[in-house]
């Protein structure tokens, strides 16, 4: 599951993401339990206007945008600490939708992954008062 940084930006800019958009987004790795001992992985891309995920395919390659959520849509996001292995992150959505993602601190063949996580963390993208 490794590629480089800039294979995401022309994966964006290939899937009509704005050029000064694709330069200053943040992308991470992460998973979500599909079964009950099942896991997808995909790659949460953090923008000015919106989160995009994208899903990464067995062969870790990037497949499909299969979500799109503009900023007017996420009232805010939540990096929760856990032991040893990362975060748990929640998106709380405006319709009171709440989705969650499991992100590892550090991520073997990606190592632009964790300056990515850092740079999430101490951003305040969409987060609106309650």
């Amino acid at each position: 599951m490794g590629f480089k940084f800039e294979a995401i930006k022309a994966y964006l800019i290939d899937h009509g993401l704005d050029a000064s958009l694709a330069e200053t987004m943040h992308a991470i790795y992460a998973t979500r339990r599909i079964g009950k001992s099942t896991f997808a992985n995909f790659l949460i891309v953090f923008t000015e206007t919106e989160v995009l995920i994208i899903s990464i395919t067995l062969l870790g390659k990037l497949g499909d945008i299969i979500a799109k959520f503009p900023e007017e849509t996420i009232k805010s996001y939540q990096f929760k600490k856990r032991l040893f292995i990362g975060y748990k992150l929640r998106l709380f959505l405006t319709d009171g939708k709440e989705i969650d993602f499991n992100v590892n601190k550090i991520l073997i063949g990606a190592g632009w992954h964790n300056t990515e996580l850092q740079s999430i963390l101490e951003t305040n993208y969409y987060n609106k008062n309650n």
